[in-house]
């Protein structure tokens, strides 16, 4: 089957069956949904997660299910919009489904935390980096590092390592661009790196030359930061380097979707990234094993979002296993206990608040390819 088949017949399912939030195992259904950017501008992300949710649960049901049960699959397409993620889970809740895969952005998964918890359910995010989903008590799981871990980690790369002095910040003007810029401005200050412009610039914006232009001319040696996802960052990218920016880019992990270089081509090269994953690394067997088995599928690279998209769905399925029962209760204990599991992703371990302690790689675009500088662990930076 092509990828491209392997997309249509997931999307926007329409099961029957019902969920089996509290029965214990042995036969019949669970029904998990998925809730991401299908279309729209944050598709870059949510299609390859959901590519991976699918994978991940067809290869399950192929090996007995969850307690037993077949997995069903049900797909809603929020199309980056916050009303109409929360109205996904709303349709989950109507159908008594109490398993949720979130593939959203960090704003529309931002409004649909307070209706997870509001209607006895579990997510897991393999996508909202923002530290604002997660809470005490946590009914809503991002297995992916947080905003805070990328932003320090590529303000630390950058001065530490790349000896940046002066940085012109590109903010997108979102739940994600904000919440990634402070935390990369906060460690900008402890290390005496100076922000010596900022620019915050609509989500739907395209033309960024009168910015880049303001900024590379009162400013020549200052470094680009991009705070955005791979669509407006690659446009960034590319009209700064027409107008003779030369020096590296500093970015975090939406700019390593392929989609950066699709749009930035050339100008992509010399970017580097405040990844949560890389799959060249010295990799564990489950990363190997899922590695070779997605491209012998698609013939492709899994990327960041297929790898902890996949992630998602194995760690969800350890805690409803390990609860014995998908009773949400009982799964949200299990799911705290978790500690360095070992998956596609590398290993996760989940806090009281429900975020993941990850590793963050410092990747770097290189005609189209990403190329490892530097492995930071947790607490490194």
């Amino acid at each position: 089957m092509s990828l491209l088949s392997f997309l249509l017949t997931g999307c926007g399912t329409d099961n029957s069956a019902e969920s089996t939030g509290s029965s214990k195992s042995g036969g019949g259904t669970l029904t998990l949904g998925y809730v991401g950017g299908l279309s729209g501008a944050t598709a870059a992300f949510g299609k390859p997660a959901y590519d991976a949710v699918k994978y991940a649960v067809d290869e399950i049901n192929k090996n007995g299910g969850i307690l037993g049960k077949t997995v069903e699959l049900v797909s809603e397409d929020d199309e980056g919009n916050p009303f109409k993620g929360q109205q996904a889970i709303d349709k989950f809740a109507n159908r008594d489904i109490k398993f949720v895969i979130s593939g959203s952005s960090s704003a529309v998964a931002l409004s649909q935390v307070a209706k997870v918890k509001e209607n006895n359910m579990i997510a897991v995010s393999p996508i909202a980096s923002d530290p604002g989903v997660v809470s005490e008590n946590p009914r809503f799981f991002v297995n992916l590092a947080n905003n805070n871990q990328f932003g320090w980690a590529a303000a630390y790369y950058a001065a530490k390592e790349m000896g940046v002095k002066e940085v012109i910040a590109f903010i997108r003007d979102d739940a994600f661009g904000t919440s990634v810029y402070k935390a990369f401005r906060e460690k900008s200050a402890e290390l005496d790196m100076k922000i010596v412009h900022e620019f915050k610039y609509p989500n739907d914006a395209k033309d960024f030359n009168s910015y880049i232009s303001q900024g590379i001319s009162s400013n020549p040696n200052a470094y680009i930061f991009l705070s955005g996802y791979a669509a407006d960052s690659g446009l960034i990218a590319k009209q700064a380097r027409a107008l003779g920016y030369d020096k590296p880019f500093i970015a975090t992990n939406p700019i390593s979707s392929p989609q950066y270089y699709e749009i930035a081509g050339d100008a992509s090269n010399h970017t580097m990234i405040s990844a949560a994953y890389f799959s060249d690394t010295d990799i564990g067997e489950k990363t190997k094993t899922f590695i070779e088995a997605w491209k012998s599928k698609f013939n492709l690279e899994p990327n960041v979002y297929q790898a902890h998209g996949y992630d998602s769905v194995y760690i969800l399925k350890t805690a409803i296993e390990k609860a014995g029962s998908a009773a949400p209760d009982e799964v949200q204990k299990e799911l705290l206990n978790i500690k360095n599991y070992e998956g596609a992703s590398g290993l996760t371990s989940f806090n009281d608040d429900g975020s993941a302690t990850k590793p963050i790689f410092i990747v770097n675009w290189d005609n189209g390819q990403l190329k490892l500088e530097k492995v930071l662990q947790a607490g490194s930076y």
